[in-house]
């Protein structure tokens, strides 16, 4: 059952645009918190900006000049978030910053390259991030040490970490030549090593595209197949891990033992842009960006490309359903939160609510 069963049914196909707040920077980065009013995104030009997406509104816009800002996530709490650096110093320090004031509250040194993931646990204040120097990293917010390190091979692509739904399990995964090794890790006995290594190869991907798409071109194929896996997020239910590339296509895996369930395609990645693809709330779509601005949803069980959603002006690499109600978030430079029809009331002169 790909659905949450706490999850209300959520009309995808019936989206509109409801706010645009207008940017003149690409969002590098997009999260909301788990209680699902706020909304924080991170832009190349070294600025965070707090929304509550439930009022439509912005709340206020934080300049981080010196250190710039990389990967945003939020902590439990929803005036405090972790973020990456971003700057050319070679400084690769993670950040825990105060939204209240401004004020960075702890750093977290110890990855000697560039951040490429910072993903917290659900249940308690642990959190995990991953590095191009080919390590994951376990940290706590109650501390600034580092708990724990996962080494990986050099010759390896950056490693790619995603924690269950529960936060009791988490994944890692590298490529290393032309085979994704996915290790699954117990939270509280990761020191032991993975409890489960899934290898899933450019054979194995070239397989499953020949089987569903019988008439594509074998160089679309092999592309397809050899494609660098950049994101890993797993649906609510736990079930499913989907695989976000840097090329055309999304990749959803059996979380129990690797295998390729399903394979999303349409959207345009030509440029090996950095796009997130998600899951919808209630589990039933899949969400991603494109670089002909549009957003593609699919039906994540059958793979069916089931709307186009228009409503930017660049390359869209971030596509987010709000953990608890009723609304999407998505971002190139620009920022657009969307509602169902149906539930959509135009504001009226000078009103900021929807």
């Amino acid at each position: 059952k790909m659905a949450s069963a706490e999850a209300p049914p959520f009309e995808m196909s019936q989206l509109t645009t409801a706010r645009v707040f207008q940017g003149t920077s690409p969002v590098i980065s997009m999260d909301f918190h788990h209680a699902g009013e706020m909304l924080a995104i991170a832009a190349s030009d070294k600025t965070i900006t707090l929304f509550n997406a439930v009022e439509g509104k912005k709340r206020k816009t934080l300049r981080c000049m010196k250190y710039g800002v990389g990967i945003v996530r939020f902590t439990h709490h929803e005036k405090s978030v972790l973020i990456s650096s971003d700057n050319a110093n070679g400084d690769h320090d993670i950040r825990y910053l105060s939204l209240y004031d401004n004020q960075f509250l702890k750093f977290f040194r110890g990855h000697g390259g560039k951040v490429t993931a910072i993903e917290t646990n659900p249940s308690n204040e642990t959190f995990l991030s991953s590095s191009e120097d080919r390590t994951v990293r376990l940290w706590s917010l109650s501390g600034n040490e580092c708990l724990g390190i996962l080494k990986f091979n050099t010759e390896s692509v950056y490693p790619s970490v995603a924690y269950d739904p529960t936060g009791l399990v988490f994944i890692a995964n590298v490529s290393l030549g032309d085979e994704n090794i996915l290790r699954m890790y117990d939270s509280s006995k990761y020191r032991e090593g993975p409890f489960n290594t899934a290898k899933i190869s450019a054979r194995n991907i070239s397989a499953f595209l020949m089987t569903k798409f019988p008439f594509m071109e074998q160089e679309k194929i092999q592309q397809w197949s050899n494609a660098c896996w950049i994101n890993l997020k797993f649906s609510a239910n736990e079930n499913f891990i989907l695989v976000s590339t840097n090329s055309s296509i999304i990749i959803m895996l059996d979380a129990f033992n690797g295998n390729i369930t399903q394979v999303f395609r349409g959207h345009v990645n030509d440029k090996k842009s950095k796009m997130e693809a998600s899951f919808s709330a209630d589990g039933k779509f899949i969400l991603n960006g494109s670089e002909d601005s549009k957003i593609y949803v699919w039906n994540a069980e059958s793979g069916e490309l089931v709307a186009k959603l228009q409503g930017h002006v660049g390359i869209v690499r971030h596509v987010l359903c709000c953990p608890r109600f009723r609304l999407m978030a998505s971002a190139c430079s620009n920022v657009v939160l969307w509602l169902e029809k149906s539930r959509y009331n135009p504001p009226v002169p000078q009103s900021s609510y929807f």
